[in-house]
């Protein structure tokens, strides 16, 4: 994947690591190809929230693929952490694998999930399958790299 001699991993080189990795699957779409997006707010509505919702329902739904996001998983001066941390830690950023999503995105509440796989277990987190308010995902993004893997 790329992982440089202090332990990071950029967007690109996950990208690269996973097309490399993936090629040829027998469950990856023909026509697949994995690529690093911004977390935008496209629709010009102040949320990304409902942007990242969005590209969690394609890609798993649609494509069966699913979506690796670097963030502060538990910043201790961030608004929100996953629920896989329990408690704060100061991370240079960390990899999940989103794999499934519940409900519809509203912005004034969090029903609409993310499920994901985390393998923390080594750094100060957990090991295993998670769910968090899709909501609070976007903001761990938006304040550590702006970007995601799909």
């Amino acid at each position: 994947m790329g992982t440089d001699a202090s332990g990071g991993t950029s967007s690109q080189a996950l990208a690269n690591g996973l097309e490399t990795a993936t090629r040829g699957a027998p469950r990856r779409p023909a026509v697949w190809q994995w690529v690093v997006s911004p977390l935008a707010d496209n629709d010009r509505d102040g949320h990304t929230g409902d942007e990242l919702h969005g590209f969690i329902r394609a890609n798993v739904s649609g494509s069966k693929m699913p979506l690796a996001f670097s963030l502060k998983p538990y910043d201790p001066w961030g608004k929100f952490h996953l629920v896989s941390w329990a408690r704060p830690v100061r991370s240079p950023g960390h990899w999940i694998a989103a794999y499934g999503w519940v409900s519809n995105y509203n912005n004034l509440n969090d029903q609409a999930r993310t499920y994901y796989t985390d393998s923390s277990r080594d750094e100060g987190g957990g090991t295993g399958k998670y769910w968090d308010p899709t909501r609070h995902i976007a903001e761990m993004i938006n304040v550590h790299t702006r970007v995601f893997v799909w």
